[in-house]
């Protein structure tokens, strides 16, 4: 595909006006110079040039559509596709009708795996007017190349490992209040019932179908994962298989998915799952509202069987290559039989904000959670109260490149949870590091 992208810019100068490529330095440091007519081939001492020239000039052309389509090309061609993509955005943003622009994000895209995106720029650019036959030519043959691989798995191994001060989600009192033949009594907690601490390896694979559709896109989604620590009875291993699409209407965006999920908990199945949602985002909005529907199967235990629903509207803000966003969550857990608590509200807001930092991405969220029953829990703790739990959770994590296929992340997570009956007050908190293979 290089020879082809070679062409294609070759011909997309064409697009711009006249001037040869100026020698770094030789710009004035007050006004924006773009060069216009450059030669009908460009070796990559020749993109590095130009490269050299237009970098000093950033500050100077921040309004200039041309400049952003021709620094994003010479990123490009140097090899520096996500610096591109974003400097080729810019160009679009300012002008949504520079050509060359256009031509050169769509290889950017195809370049950083975003094939379905590329797809979708190029097919817009083969219904312009303004082609040139010969740039014609080799947008239709690479739209052919590309639609070959509109059906593709794409698969993805990773592994962590960690440290986390509550392995088994216990809590943290050393004695509970539990009621008796009318009297309280204070119990303490022992053995097992204690937070334990450890390492844990956690392994992940995931399999992925993307499908193009003429609406938008479809994916199949399955995954496998699985924890092991030194505390066999408290480990989990877990499967799922989801599937859904993105179908992008003319005012409105709407996405839809739904899957399987099977949990064992040490050598005995926990529960089974079905959920679907669906988001609905209006075009050149930052808000959307998700609606969740589930129904989780307990296997050893049926009167933990519940339906919930929830209703999430939140907010998306892209700053550049910053973007932040928060969500609320209002949500009804009920009860299929005679559960302890019975049916439970809950509630939950969150903020998050992602940001570059040093080629890589670091990514943090924060959110609360309320949870309220509407029964009494036991007869033997509290005398019967309607368990409360309110939690906050905090999330660091930051995903580094090391080549296009793989890439190392580590993470930071605390959690703590207080309530009205005690035996529920938990912490946790956990730290890990591992990588991610793609195939």
């Amino acid at each position: 595909m290089k020879n082809t992208f070679t062409i294609l810019v070759v011909i997309t100068m064409g697009l711009l006006s006249s001037s040869s490529i100026a020698q770094p330095g030789s710009n004035n440091t007050s006004e924006c110079i773009v060069p216009s007519n450059l030669p009908t081939t460009l070796s990559k001492s020749d993109w590095k040039k130009l490269h050299d020239f237009l970098y000093p000039q950033f500050e100077n052309c921040l309004n200039r559509s041309d400049y952003f389509a021709l620094y994003g090309a010479s990123l490009l061609y140097l090899g520096d596709t996500n610096t591109a993509i974003e400097m080729l955005e810019r160009a679009l943003l300012i002008d949504p009708y520079n050509g060359s622009a256009k031509v050169d994000y769509a290889q950017a895209l195809y370049q950083s795996g975003e094939l379905i995106s590329a797809l979708q720029t190029n097919s817009e650019l083969l219904k312009e007017t303004f082609i040139p036959p010969a740039l014609y030519t080799a947008l239709q043959r690479r739209q052919d190349q590309w639609e070959q691989q509109k059906n593709l798995w794409r698969s993805q191994f990773s592994y962590l490992y960690g440290h986390s001060s509550n392995l088994n989600n216990a809590t943290y009192i050393e004695n509970y209040e539990q009621t008796y033949q009318g009297y309280n009594i204070r119990r303490p907690i022992l053995g097992s019932s204690r937070p334990q601490s450890g390492g844990y390896h956690n392994f992940r694979f995931t399999a992925q179908y993307f499908t193009l559709l003429a609406e938008g896109i479809s994916l199949l989604t399955i995954s496998s994962q699985s924890r092991k620590s030194k505390i066999d009875s408290v480990d989990t291993d877990a499967f799922s298989m989801y599937y859904g699409k993105n179908i992008e209407g003319r005012t409105l965006n709407h996405r839809w998915q739904m899957g399987l999920e099977h949990v064992r908990l040490g050598d005995e199945g926990l529960y089974s799952s079905f959920e679907g949602n669906y988001t609905l985002t209006p075009r050149d909005s930052v808000s959307h509202v998700k609606f969740e529907l589930g129904h989780t199967h307990f296997n050893g235990d049926h009167s933990l069987d519940d339906i919930s629903f929830s209703i999430e509207p939140g907010v998306t803000y892209s700053i550049g290559t910053h973007q932040l966003g928060a969500e609320i969550s209002l949500g009804l857990n009920t009860s299929l039989e005679e559960r302890a608590g019975g049916n439970r509200t809950i509630k939950k807001a969150a903020i998050f904000y992602d940001l570059p930092v040093f080629n890589g991405r670091l990514m943090s969220k924060f959110s609360v959670t309320a949870t309220r029953d509407r029964e009494g829990f036991s007869p033997l703790l509290a005398n019967n109260e309607t368990r409360n739990t309110d939690y906050w959770s905090a999330e660091l994590q930051y995903i580094y490149p090391i080549s296009e296929n793989f890439t190392i992340q580590s993470s930071y997570y605390y959690r703590e949870q207080d309530s009205n009956i005690e035996i529920f007050k938990t912490k946790n908190e956990s730290i890990d590091f591992g990588f991610n293979y793609r195939f």
